[in-house]
């Protein structure tokens, strides 16, 4: 007895699952060592928000708020005769950015479809771009506060601008690692062969 292919999603899911079956021990250790390296960095989320705070207020007086500093997560600075500051939160870190990159870095490091070092490059790269976007947006939330007054310039960064600037950076850091991903690919031609 003999059985046709499947064709559609269903085929798809059966294709991948005989695909893991051939899956070799370095690619399981890559995918567990990516799922590591984000469970740590989840673990020391509050660290990594220090650390991001800390380079903010050193960009923000490289900006020319010499008098700007990191307490904690917040980065505090005088302003209009006042101190005043913003706090990185939870949900304003790089950390949460990148999971999307890291799930899908791990679902690729257990399919031999990408090169390892592809998909590993293509997970360091995005991750940087991430993190610098995010620093970006960090810095325009000073400048935003500085040109606009407190409230206004908060309200205005954060909000507006700071969720435009985060989604184009999710997108581009996207399609950088898309465009890794494939290079690692062999031309349509050289398949068809």
């Amino acid at each position: 007895m003999t059985t046709a292919p499947v064709d559609g999603p269903a085929g798809r899911f059966h294709s991948f699952l005989h695909e893991m079956r051939h899956v070799g021990p370095g690619r399981v250790v890559a995918a567990a060592a990516i799922a590591l390296v984000y469970a740590v960095a989840l673990l020391n989320e509050e660290r990594l928000r220090g650390i991001e705070t800390c380079l903010t207020a050193a960009l923000v007086r490289a900006a020319g708020q010499s008098d700007a500093q990191c307490f904690d997560q917040t980065v505090t600075f005088w302003l209009d005769g006042r101190f005043v500051g913003y706090t990185i939160t939870v949900g304003c870190t790089a950390v949460m950015l990148l999971f999307p990159f890291f799930a899908v870095a791990g679902l690729l490091a257990l399919v031999r479809r990408a090169p390892l070092r592809h998909t590993l490059l293509a997970l360091v790269c995005a991750a940087a771009l991430v993190f610098s976007v995010n620093q970006i947006r960090m810095v325009l939330i000073w400048a935003g506060m500085k040109s606009l007054g407190f409230e206004r310039g908060f309200e205005v960064t954060h909000i507006l601008i700071g969720t435009a600037v985060s989604t184009v950076g999710l997108v581009i850091s996207a399609l950088l690692a898309l465009k890794i991903l494939l290079a690692g690919q062999p031309r349509r031609e050289q398949v068809d062969r």
